[in-house]
């Protein structure tokens, strides 16, 4: 992740104003910066097995789907994975009436401009017909659910950044974090780190290059008028892009035509 930032004129906008989806224990230690608690809260209760995604929906906002693949007992073995399956790469192999986690990074308040953390768990058949597409991270083996708010606190975006902290890459740092709490981190760092390159909402080329260069991010940014490039780019409202190109057009052409005029006009001879 690039460190670069740009700062918005109000000192608390694209911060996380509000935990209050996750354990009270979980959120009082990260607050305090109690480690010693977090790690304590990290192995308590019980370990499971997920496979993590990485899923867009139809209003191009990003979040964690994990789909945990413990077998609780027989009579809910048609709700759960196969044990002969080592991993699944498809939300779609994901059975209906699975209890699943997702986590997300949502605005509390859109004027502000500032986040929430959304942690909670539904039944997948809830969340699938949302999905309009989706990446698989990996598989995590050993990992509870408080270690997952742990996670999800420490992806928390700190500071407005340009295409840094923005949904998809909250999402992506808590896949990071996630590696930290699961057992098997060391056989799968490389590969969470191979998935995540290259992730974008919208698949525009603008949207990849601004999040894989960050200096195009930051003049993006300054054209736009601190503009989250992201979430304008996936607005989906066409008239205020063609706007935007044109002024950009304009600018560019500006200085260009105002030395013709005075070359053509004032200068003697």
């Amino acid at each position: 992740m690039a460190e670069t930032t740009v700062r918005s004129s109000f000192p608390l906008a694209y911060t996380v104003d509000s935990f209050e989806d996750i354990d009270a224990d979980v959120c009082r230690a990260y607050v305090n910066k109690d480690d010693f608690r977090l790690e304590q809260l990290s192995t308590s209760g019980s370990a499971m097995d997920v496979d993590m995604f990485i899923c867009i929906n139809h209003a191009y906002h990003a979040f964690v789907l994990c789909a945990s693949r413990n077998r609780l007992s027989d009579f809910h073995k048609s709700l759960l994975y196969d044990e002969a399956i080592e991993s699944l790469e498809s939300v779609s192999e994901i059975p209906s009436y699975l209890l699943v986690h997702h986590f997300e990074l949502r605005y509390k308040s859109a004027e502000q401009r500032m986040y929430k953390i959304s942690a909670k768990m539904s039944l997948f058949c809830d969340i699938e017909k949302n999905v309009k597409k989706f990446y698989y991270i990996g598989h995590y083996e050993g990992i509870n659910s408080k270690a997952m708010q742990i996670a999800a606190c420490k992806a928390a975006p700190k500071k407005y950044s340009v295409l840094l902290h923005d949904c998809l890459e909250f999402a992506k740092v808590f896949c990071v974090e996630c590696l930290a709490y699961c057992q098997n981190y060391k056989a799968i760092e490389a590969q969470v780190d191979k998935q995540l390159q290259g992730i974008t909402i919208t698949d525009k080329k603008v949207e990849a290059l601004s999040r894989q260069v960050p200096s195009f991010g930051m003049a993006g940014n300054s054209l736009l008028g601190a503009v989250d490039a992201s979430h304008f780019m996936s607005s989906g409202n066409k008239t205020k892009i063609v706007a935007v190109i044109v002024g950009m057009f304009l600018l560019l052409i500006y200085p260009v035509i105002v030395c013709v005029i005075v070359v053509q006009f004032w200068c003697p001879g």
